[in-house]
Formats: structure tokens, C-alpha cells, sequence
């Protein structure tokens, strides 16, 4: 289901293949690659990041477009098989009563 929202919470882990290994890293990628997607440059916000040998940098985001967006949003080397899925924050929808 697509629906357009500001944002975004991941429900798979965003992989890369970064090095260095940091959390700003990993957040500079997710950056790189909305804009190359054609969507407007997000904030980030690393919930958790680290280097997994033979697999690269992963982590969980969250993303905040300044304007509204349509998702689902999928980044990462893993977005092809599910990973680095972000979908509208989840949270936020259900505490204001929005199905």
C-alpha cells in the first residue's frame, strides 16, 4: 500500500558496503541515496549502526522529509530482497487514530 507521508520508519535494516564503519556513514548514505532516487534530502536519524564482517554497515534510520513523500521507501545494497525498507512512522499514524 502506498501513502505519502513526512516520516519514515525502517522495518528491515539498511545495509551498505561503507567503509569507514560509523553511524555518519551510514547516514550519509541513506542521504546519497534518496537524493539519487529523486527524493528530496532528508534528515537522519541513527537508531543504531555497526559493521558486520562479510555483510558491511547496516543499521536502523529514520528519515524526516521536509515535505511529504509516497512510500514505501526502499534503500540499501539489500533493497531488492527486502531489506532497507522504510514505511510512513508507524507510531505516529496510530497515535493520532489514522489506519
Amino acid at each position: 500500500m502506498r501513502r505519502s507521508d513526512r516520516l519514515f520508519d525502517i522495518i528491515q535494516r539498511l545495509r551498505t558496503a561503507r567503509r569507514p564503519m560509523t553511524a555518519a556513514a551510514l547516514a550519509e548514505d541513506a542521504i546519497t541515496e534518496c537524493v539519487r532516487r529523486g527524493l528530496p534530502r532528508p534528515a537522519v536519524t541513527v537508531i543504531d549502526a555497526r559493521g558486520v564482517r562479510g555483510r558491511g554497515l547496516e543499521g536502523s534510520l529514520r528519515l524526516d522529509f521536509a515535505v511529504a513523500v509516497e512510500g514505501p521507501v526502499a534503500l540499501g545494497r539489500t533493497r531488492y530482497l527486502g531489506g532497507g525498507l522504510f514505511l510512513p512512522d508507524m507510531q505516529r499514524r496510530t497515535s493520532v487514530g489514522e489506519k
